[in-house]
């Protein structure tokens, strides 16, 4: 599916040095090695990867062994599942979270929906810096995104707010 949007998509038969020489991937600057559950073949092209050259190889894994041999070999490795079930596990214990970034085990950028409690108040009136230790980083407003924010701007029904905090205190704000 890939080859129709790419001239740089390429099939191989068997995931060897050999075929991944004669496509070019030493002319890669990034290999990303999607193989997660055929943990040998993932394991095999990552390392041809590294071996041939790439500066930059991205791997897959679905379990914490295969992610550290994958590290040993020297790739950057993404954990695609476990992130997925986080983020959905946050969102089915959010009312008002849209998505969000974890910086460190303690601080996030978090975007949600403004709570009802903050509607038809100001930036100032509701000194969520304060109160709770976030600052507000971002508001969506319709098809806008607002990253000046004034102070006297009113939260309106269906406004988004990005807020950068202590992850415990984006909870008491949205419990709150």
């Amino acid at each position: 599916e890939l080859r129709e949007l790419t001239p740089y998509a390429f099939v191989v038969e068997h995931i060897t040095k050999e075929a991944l020489d004669e496509i070019g991937v030493r002319n890669c600057e990034v290999g990303v090695v999607c193989i997660g559950n055929a943990i040998e073949s993932s394991i095999l092209a990552t390392l041809h990867l590294i071996n041939l050259g790439v500066p930059r190889v991205i791997a897959k894994a679905t379990t914490k062994e295969q992610g550290q041999i994958l590290e040993r070999l020297g790739a950057e490795v993404v954990y695609p599942e476990h992130d997925m079930g986080v983020r959905l596990g946050k969102r089915l214990l959010s009312n008002h979270l849209i998505d969000y970034f974890s910086l460190n085990a303690d601080t996030e950028i978090y975007e949600m929906s403004v709570p009802d409690s903050i509607v038809g108040k100001t930036v100032a009136e509701t000194d969520l810096r304060a109160k709770y230790g976030l600052n507000i980083i971002a508001i969506e407003h319709g098809d806008e995104t607002i990253t000046n924010i004034d102070p006297e701007y009113t939260f309106e029904f269906g406004d988004g707010i990005v807020v950068l905090g202590h992850i415990k205190s984006i909870e008491k704000f949205e419990h709150e």
